[in-house]
């Protein structure tokens, strides 16, 4: 099958496509009763921060994208080495 998602096809086959090259996967977004809705994806943004500090303890629950909580328990290879 020939995936069209084009903004200029008259008769598209999918909203949206992804290709790595070789493969083509076509999309077309449905809503929660499987009716196509191009709303059903929605953007948001990303927290662009270069750091991210914390007082206190922190938990795996204060996760907040695209960081992650990895504890410092040693200087090994660090400064000073």
């Amino acid at each position: 099958m020939t995936i069209i998602a084009t903004p200029t096809a008259d008769e598209p086959s999918h909203v949206i496509s992804l290709t790595d090259g070789t493969t083509t996967v076509g999309f077309v977004p449905t809503d929660g009763n499987g009716k196509e809705n191009v709303r059903a994806i929605k953007r948001f943004p990303l927290v662009r921060t270069g750091l991210k500090t914390a007082t206190g303890s922190t938990k795996y629950s204060d996760f907040e994208e695209p960081y992650m909580s990895i504890p410092q328990d040693d200087w090994t290879g660090g400064r000073g080495a």
